[in-house]
């Protein structure tokens, strides 16, 4: 697009934006999550509706014996939730959630995350579990929407895709508290069919729970869709695995038993959980899960899993629930002050045995239709101290050594004062272990064959806040896109600095080397080259009330040592405003970028409840636009526009759903209604 279109364009943004939103803090850290894990298909959607539902129901900071409530966000730690309890019991209870700003371990922007999930009021008296009261004094919220794409797609030209083009969805939830909570969902993705075809009863995908708590000693129930967190991931962890990137404490703090986003359509439980407290210290956690999943099956037995949760061609339709997984369990925790112990061990069967497709890279692949896991967890913290870790054993009916099943980490946190913040972890995954329903910390977040050692620092310095960590590890078994045993590197440098109280710098520098596949001219087999990876990203963030203006600039590069270079360059503008019952954000992107090893991402305002992220590679520009009104207490209304362009080809998108356009336009609205 030419400069005089592009002034053209930012002319229309600053004309039209003339009531606008405040920036959501949560998406901006889930962007800085992505840049890390740097995976163009990371998902923070469970997070986002998370983050929705502790904003109807905030958690109360006074309350001290449930203050733990927080580290259900993964921007929280230990230390900082041990630090609201030492100002309260010195200061005594918080007058506002401003106050958390004097507390130590806290800051404006992490206030600014907090905002709309807590609150601070009176310690209310506990009364008997009611059914009766609890529905008389809960809440009610209705989401409707839908959306899709204006140009239509290769899969509707040529009639593969089933359905229509536009998603449709509905999520109705009702809750009292914590107390109480119930959600049912519905959606359909564009393509699929509606009450039709593949989907004679309605929707493609329905999804629903029942939460109950504090019932005498049953501390928690949970019926229908549900997540299962214990330890450090790697026994049992399924649903968003966070990773904390604005703090050196990457101890993961499980949830435990929680209930599934409305839309996840692949990972969740089906069946039933519960937490019972069997003494003041000591709760068991039991759950059975029964659930049909996507998969790949012949007479040979199931080939893959399928997670994309898409039903819209004949190949992706014949997947659907081929496969039935059985998964029952128990965790036993016992708990201090100070400290915690666990002990999880679950058993998984398949109505058929997995036997994945024999490939160069996945020769220790898992085979079999039955699992079993045993894994021991701990976190204690001694004064400025905290140590955790976790271990964990599988055992299959072809177990090889028991050293080559054992997965292992450890790692310690230390508080320097309450600027400073060390941390650091080791990991060492075993060779033959398996587990389709794990998900710890490192750079394959399957818990097999891989080690390593993460170190990270955070400070406060007179000018500027700066967080610094590495990773350094090895892969000892070929991987996919790595066809030979490789080493690898990653570090971060992330700069803060508050440049008044109106404005703010950021400045991160993500750094990474490894192993990658590529294919030397007047060769047919692959070689591994050491490539690197670089990113380079300047955000400056400016609250001029009630403007809200970002803009970003961003560079990468990647070498290797055998593939030519690849840089990449984007930029955009993001102008809010907000006012009365209106609020509009836009966005003007730009981005020029070599190719795919070189990507840039951007995530952006969505609807409530859902994430939007992009990857750019290629040459283009994108521009959106989001409206909320308010149009009557209590009923809101959501639109989005969106058109992307490429400079550099005819046609945008790849396989079924390349469009023979130059460009991409969608549209998306939604409704809310709460009562």
């Amino acid at each position: 697009m030419c400069r005089l279109s592009w002034l053209f364009v930012w002319l229309c943004v600053v004309l039209m934006v003339s009531k606008a939103q405040q920036p959501d803090a949560v998406l901006q850290w889930l962007e800085q999550c992505q840049m890390v894990i740097d995976d163009e298909n990371f998902d923070g959607t469970e997070l986002v509706e998370r983050y929705e539902q502790l904003s109807d129901n905030p958690i109360n900071l006074n309350d001290t014996s449930h203050i733990d409530q927080l580290l259900q966000l993964p921007f929280i730690v230990d230390f900082q939730c041990q630090s609201i309890k030492a100002y309260i019991e010195q200061h005594g209870q918080l007058l506002s959630v401003d106050e958390l700003a004097v507390i130590a371990g806290f800051n404006r922007q992490l206030v600014a995350l907090l905002r709309p999930v807590v609150t601070v009021r009176p310690i209310e008296e506990v009364k008997p579990w009611n059914l009766k009261d609890l529905l008389k004094h809960g809440h009610s919220r209705l989401v409707v929407g839908g959306g899709g794409t204006i140009e239509l797609c290769r899969g509707y030209r040529e009639g593969v895709y089933e359905g229509s083009p536009y998603r449709l969805y509905m999520r109705y939830s009702f809750a009292c508290g914590q107390r109480l909570q119930f959600q049912l969902s519905a959606d359909k993705d564009a393509g699929e069919a509606l009450f039709g075809g593949n989907a004679p009863q309605g929707f493609d995908h329905y999804g629903f729970h029942l939460q109950l708590r504090d019932i005498g000693v049953l501390k928690q129930v949970i019926l229908g869709r549900y997540h299962l967190q214990f330890g450090q991931g790697l026994t049992l962890w399924s649903g968003f695995a966070p990773f904390n990137i604005s703090s050196t404490d990457a101890c993961r703090y499980a949830r435990g038993i929680a209930p599934a986003a409305a839309f996840t359509e692949y990972g969740y439980m089906q069946g039933g959980a519960a937490v019972v407290q069997i003494s003041p210290h000591v709760e068991l956690s039991a759950f059975y899960s029964n659930v049909l999943r996507d998969a790949t099956i012949d007479s040979m037995g199931v080939h893959s899993i399928s997670n994309s949760g898409y039903h819209r061609t004949p190949s992706e339709i014949a997947k659907v629930n081929r496969l039935r997984e059985e998964l029952f369990g128990i965790h036993l925790q016992y708990g201090r002050k100070h400290s915690v112990l666990g002990v999880t061990m679950t058993h998984t069967s398949f109505s058929d045995s997995l036997l994945p497709k024999q490939y160069i890279y996945n020769s220790h692949a898992w085979k079999g239709n039955r699992q079993f896991h045993l894994g021991v967890d701990g976190r204690a913290r001694l004064g400025v101290f905290t140590f955790y870790g976790e271990v964990a054993a599988c055992g299959t009916p072809d177990s090889v050594s028991l050293a080559d099943r054992l997965s292992a980490i450890a790692g310690i946190n230390c508080d320097i004062g309450t600027s400073r913040h060390l941390g650091l972890y080791a990991r060492q995954y075993g060779l033959d272990y398996y587990n389709e329903h794990c998900a710890p910390q490192g750079r394959g977040s399957d818990g097999q064959a891989e080690s390593g050692i993460y170190i990270a620092y955070h400070t406060q310095l007179p000018w500027f806040t700066a967080h610094v960590e590495s990773d350094i590890f090895h892969f000892p078994l070929l991987r996919y896109g790595i066809y030979a045993p490789s080493q690898a590197a990653y570090a971060r440098v992330w700069l803060e600095r508050q440049m008044s109280r109106r404005s703010q710098l950021l400045l991160q520098y993500n750094y990474r080397e490894g192993g990658d596949n590529v294919v030397v001219a007047g060769e047919q087999a692959y070689q591994v080259e050491q490539c690197v990876r670089r990113q380079l990203v300047a955000d400056l963030r400016c609250d001029l009330s009630p403007w809200q203006l970002h803009s970003r600039l961003a560079c990468s590069w990647r070498s290797g040592q055998i593939s030519a270079m690849q840089r990449g360059f984007l930029m955009f503008q993001d102008v809010q405003y907000s006012t009365g019952r209106w609020s509009v954000i836009a966005r003007c992107l730009m981005y020029n970028v070599d190719g795919f090893d070189a990507r840039l991402y951007a995530v952006e305002s969505d609807m409530a409840g859902e994430f939007a992220s992009f990857s750019y590679n290629g040459r283009g520009s994108r521009f959106y636009i989001v409206l909320h009104c308010n149009v009557v207490s209590h009923l809101n209304l959501a639109f989005k526009y969106g058109i992307s362009v490429v400079a550099d080809n005819n046609t945008i998108g790849s396989g079924y759903e390349t469009i023979n356009e130059p460009h991409k336009q969608t549209v998306k609205l939604q409704l809310r209604y709460q009562f």
